[in-house]
């Protein structure tokens, strides 16, 4: 229900105020994300996703849901989709792309790994608060304090700590303390009982201006998941538990993320989960381990969250994905943006969760022309035809965050209009019809669009390249070179003798002189019926690549 309600007023403030360039989601997966995606998809609004947990995969490790459950198959679906959909979607660990990418089908351009992070002052190692900590609970500052810190729930396994104490109940000085709060505390507090278990202390709820001194408290901390949930989500309380400079053990699969952050990091070690056994046993044997090897992975672990998991690190990632992707709506942050590097361009066909970043870049490139004109719609369904035809070609110019530059065209220009014409004529009109409401002149330009197959047909060249765009941050860096060199080359791929090109004649030299350099020869000039200057451009393709 809480899902739902956030989903449902955050989806009616993105409905009904100002159009944002930009929503950037870090909420709960499938209801409320699914709601904002659907307003963002109304409005074509840019979104960013940030996925914290996977479902339904979290919620089937916890037993909750079976895989093959028809809610699940419908939750995998509608998480794709929103993924899919999503401008970029930033993931907490590596195995989490690998689902959104293996799972889900998102294309791995459109994935961002961003570990979750804490600021780096949450917590003090050897706070001195924490021998105030342990006389308040009555735990004598020589005992050996094994603690766990955080949400007390389903998917905690802190029953599985309290299984672990009771075989080591027989160690007078050693202490259990579990801090936090949640859905399962009543549940371990009748565990506690039941067992009979002495030196186990509850601290609930836990204040977070405490959290410093609660860790430090601690000779050892427990990190504990169940089943496999360890697989399906990272704890965040694993930074905090790392910042404070005390070894962890963990219960988790040895190839889960937090497996493998434990590992990495020689912070503490890893134990089968739901195996109180195992547990006891690892507890043991880091008791009696000598303070120095406790006090350095500790240690470790504190240099790693510094140098990986701080608020300083990981925030200016996120910032950055935000700032590229709100560019493409032409948002600066503080009012202005500089670029201060250009990542490498990749240059290969257009991907089809791309199309709508080939029209952001056509409405930003071309204000005020005539396509620009007919909106969104109009365009989306162009390149997406364009795209769908196997005569039509789009590459595009990307790296690792987004398309910075296209370039759309096609084999044969008679044959995809007919065939565009005859099979979506009217779904076109009506993309149109919001653009001829508000300027009713332009009908005359729609209706001659109709007769495109009979222009096409008195054009110098058989194949055409229709439009090139650079995104605006992005110009005078070569990539319009470089789309059309490499759309040149796919056309002689398939066989094109040649191919041709219009643009404006008049107040367009810059344009015009590009085209000249890439070896285009004007071939014809016309006068359009709204009368504009046209130049026609031609160029011969190299014989020898022709059907290579």
């Amino acid at each position: 229900m809480e899902n739902l309600s956030f989903g449902l007023t955050a989806g009616w403030i993105a409905l009904t105020t100002r159009r944002p360039a930009l929503i950037y989601s870090n909420s709960w997966p499938i209801i409320a994300t699914g709601i904002l995606s659907a307003v963002a998809r109304l409005r074509g609004i840019r979104m960013v996703i940030s996925i914290q947990d996977i479902y339904p995969e979290s919620l089937i490790s916890q037993g909750r849901l079976g895989s093959d459950h028809l809610v699940s198959r419908c939750m995998r679906w509608i998480d794709g989709i929103i993924a899919r959909r999503s401008q970029k979607v930033i993931v907490i660990s590596e195995s989490f792309a690998e689902v959104y990418r293996r799972e889900r089908g998102v294309d791995p351009s459109r994935l961002q790994v961003i570990s979750n992070w804490a600021d780096s002052g949450l917590v003090t190692p050897n706070d001195a608060r924490a021998s105030m900590f342990r006389a308040a609970k009555n735990i004598p500052q020589n005992a050996f304090v094994i603690l766990y810190g955080g949400n007390v729930g389903t998917a905690a396994g802190v029953d599985t700590i309290i299984r672990a104490f009771h075989r080591l109940r027989d160690i007078e000085h050693l202490y259990l303390v579990i801090a936090g709060q949640g859905s399962s505390v009543t549940a371990c507090r009748e565990l506690v009982r039941e067992l009979g278990c002495p030196r186990i202390i509850f601290h609930s709820p836990w204040a977070k201006d405490e959290t410093s001194m609660v860790l430090a408290s601690a000779d050892v901390l427990i990190l504990p998941t169940s089943g496999s949930q360890s697989l399906a989500s990272l704890p965040s309380k694993l930074i905090s538990y790392m910042l404070s400079a005390r070894p962890i053990i963990a219960n988790a699969h040895p190839r889960s993320d937090l497996g493998t952050i434990i590992e990495e990091s020689t912070c503490g070690w890893v134990v089968k989960p739901d195996s109180p056994d195992l547990l006891a046993t690892k507890i043991r044997e880091v008791m009696t381990m000598d303070t120095l090897e406790l006090i350095r992975r500790g240690e470790m672990g504190r240099a790693y969250a510094l140098r990986n998991l701080t608020r300083e690190v990981c925030l200016p990632k996120v910032i950055d994905v935000l700032e590229m992707a709100g560019r493409k709506e032409g948002i600066e942050s503080d009012g202005k943006v500089k670029i201060e590097h250009h990542p490498q361009m990749d240059v290969r066909p257009v991907s089809s969760d791309e199309i709508s970043q080939v029209v952001e870049i056509h409405l930003r490139s071309f204000p005020g022309f005539f396509l620009t004109f007919l909106g969104r719609d109009f365009l989306e369904l162009l390149y997406k035809s364009i795209y769908e035809d196997s005569k039509g070609i789009i590459l595009v110019a990307a790296s690792d965050i987004c398309v910075r530059g296209f370039v759309a065209g096609v084999t044969n220009q008679k044959c995809f209009y007919q065939s565009l014409i005859a099979r979506r004529k009217w779904r076109f009109a009506f993309s149109a019809l919001k653009a001829l409401i508000k300027r009713p002149a332009i009908l005359f330009r729609l209706v001659r669009a109709l007769h495109r197959p009979t222009e096409a047909n008195k054009a110098t060249g058989e194949a055409c390249l229709m439009s090139i765009a650079v995104h605006t941050d992005y110009v005078s860096k070569g990539i319009g070179q470089q789309l059309v060199k490499a759309f040149c080359e796919e056309l002689s791929q398939r066989g094109s003798p040649s191919v041709c090109l219009t643009t404006d004649q008049v107040k367009n030299e810059p344009v015009n002189r590009f085209y000249q350099r890439l070896g285009f020869q004007l071939s014809n000039t016309f006068i359009t019926p709204e009368g504009r200057a046209m130049n026609e451009y031609l160029m011969v393709l190299p014989k020898k690549a022709r059907g290579a």
